[in-house]
């Protein structure tokens, strides 16, 4: 499961910090896998980690999304790849217009991804490449 909590003025107990929460439990992470987290700037949180089988997956949270606590569904990086399960997924530069992923595959090669706010097809990801 990956779980989160966020400090904030308004929460009287607990030292300002909000209680646990679950992430979207439709799916899960592999057991031991990382979680990388970025933002986009004010109002956009993008969460990476992997799956037991090597798919990438990916949530973000969105002022926009009015239901499941203003997150979206986890949704597959490009599914076409699948990364060694519980790799590290590490964030470059992440903007409202793109963002990269780094991760590496069972036999240990480095591949990456980027996501382009302007490219139409595959919601805005690029097809994974060696690095």
């Amino acid at each position: 499961r990956v779980i989160s909590s966020y400090w904030d003025p308004a929460v009287t107990a607990n030292g300002g910090w909000h209680d646990w929460f679950e992430l979207n439990p439709n799916l899960r992470a592999a057991a031991g896998a990382g979680v990388s987290v970025t933002t986009e700037g004010p109002g956009r949180m993008n969460i990476f980690t992997t799956m037991a089988d090597g798919r990438v997956i990916s949530t973000f949270w969105s002022p926009a999304i009015t239901d499941n606590g203003g997150w979206h569904a986890w949704f597959e990086v490009n599914p076409q790849f699948r990364a060694a399960p519980r790799a590290p997924i590490t964030v470059l530069k992440a903007t409202p217009t793109g963002m990269a992923l780094i991760t590496h595959t069972a036999d240990r090669v480095v591949i990456g991804t980027v996501w382009r706010s302007d490219n139409t097809s595959n919601g805005g990801w690029y097809d994974w490449r060696a690095v």
